[in-house]
């Protein structure tokens, strides 16, 4: 199903289920995110070649990531996520990969290509006093992982990982003052699921200024591991994302 359509379809859910009553939080992120790790790409039963993602594919700088979310409610919330990377590098191999059915050698100039998107829907639980919240996170989301590598000498090769997943998790708040916010959630799984095995871990932290009327704005740091294997499809990748973030929104 088309990613926007899907987005649609969840936040029209959320609305219907919200009391009109309800607080609504609305935020934007910019996520500063260097990847790292490893990965391979066979084909019919076929292992690929192990390479990293940053000294063999290029990718040893920040890449932007832009994220929002959505939720409704106040001690009882539902929420809405969207997470989406689209970055391409240039390098040129170290040694020879074998991705899918190519051989890329060494010396060859290859660009990659790496796109991830991760829709989120869940339940969160605030427990607490007013300057001091916390519960935990249940939900669903569903990973999207497309990774391509092209030389015009070899030619280009593709694949892809895509799974749901629960969301298990917690978070808490705390406001030191009445301008001032600081905030911390973390969550994972590790299952399988048909021919996907995937292990999910997520983790941040933030502080944040926050005025009367509604607005806030601030930075925090995040941690995203993901490890994946599609035995059908020969694919395997062991990714972690870091960086710093900006975070801006409207609570009303």
């Amino acid at each position: 199903m088309n990613k926007t359509v899907s987005m649609g379809l969840m936040l029209g859910l959320a609305l219907a289920a919200t009391p009109a009553s309800a607080q609504i939080e609305a935020e934007g992120i910019y996520w500063f995110a260097t990847p790292d790790g490893t990965g391979s790409v066979g084909i019919s039963g076929i292992a690929g070649t192990r390479f990293d993602v940053q000294d063999d594919l290029g990718f040893d700088e920040a890449e932007g990531m832009v994220g929002a979310n959505l939720y409704l409610g106040d001690k009882h919330q539902l929420g809405l996520g969207y997470l989406v990377l689209d970055a391409q590098a240039r390098n040129e191999l170290s040694a020879d990969i074998r991705y899918q059915d190519l051989i890329f050698r060494v010396s060859t100039d290859v660009v990659s290509t790496l796109e991830a998107s991760l829709i989120r829907a869940l339940y969160r639980m605030n427990l607490g006093e007013d300057s001091l919240q916390g519960g935990i996170i249940l939900g669903a989301q569903y990973l999207d992982l497309d990774a391509e590598v092209q030389s015009d000498d070899v030619g280009r090769a593709f694949a892809r990982i895509k799974t749901p997943m629960p969301v298990v998790g917690g978070h808490l708040r705390f406001d030191p003052t009445q301008w001032a916010s600081l905030r911390a959630s973390f969550s994972g799984v590790s299952l399988g699921i048909a021919d996907v095995d995937a292990t999910y871990w997520d983790a941040e932290a933030s502080a944040l200024l926050t005025w009367d009327a509604g607005p806030f704005a601030g930075v925090g740091y995040r941690h995203l591991v993901i490890d994946a294997e599609d035995t059908s499809e020969e694919v395997t990748v062991d990714l972690t994302f870091n960086g710093p973030f900006l975070v801006g929104g409207f609570a009303w």
